[in-house]
């Protein structure tokens, strides 16, 4: 066969595995996996200095933050600034509304379970450590 034909036919056959592999469901019951990445994260983890990933905040504080203009809350010990992701959730605006201002972790495990991807974007708004 021509090289060309050959290489085309590579290329196709990757591209075709990296679709299959990239839309596959776990098929984990109540998970979204088609969560998509925040285009308007507060601060990337990545890029957060770490004083300010393990400032400590106190329920008093996190409960202040329940309004769609400064949205937080308290998961599995952590603190996420909601805020941009209230309008990005695919589930709905109302669903991250709900958490805002309040200890989160119960309806965040029970919707979103032991989702990696779920878990990953959540990580990208952790802006502190809940204190007692």
């Amino acid at each position: 066969m021509n090289k060309k034909i050959i290489l085309i036919i590579g290329i196709v056959v990757v591209v075709g595995i990296g679709i299959f592999l990239g839309t596959k469901n776990s098929g984990a019951p109540n998970v979204t996996n088609d969560i998509p990445a925040p285009s308007q994260k507060a601060v990337s983890a990545d890029s957060k200095d770490e004083s300010v990933r393990t400032r400590m905040f106190l329920m008093s504080d996190v409960a202040t933050h329940n309004t769609p203009e400064s949205g937080y809350a308290a998961i599995n010990g952590f603190v996420y600034d909601l805020t941009a992701w209230i309008s990005q959730h695919p589930g709905g605006e109302e669903n991250i509304l709900r958490l805002c201002g309040t200890d989160g972790t119960a309806a965040f495990t029970k919707k979103h379970g032991m989702n990696e991807k779920a878990k990953d974007t959540l990580e990208g708004f952790r802006i502190g450590t809940l204190g007692q």
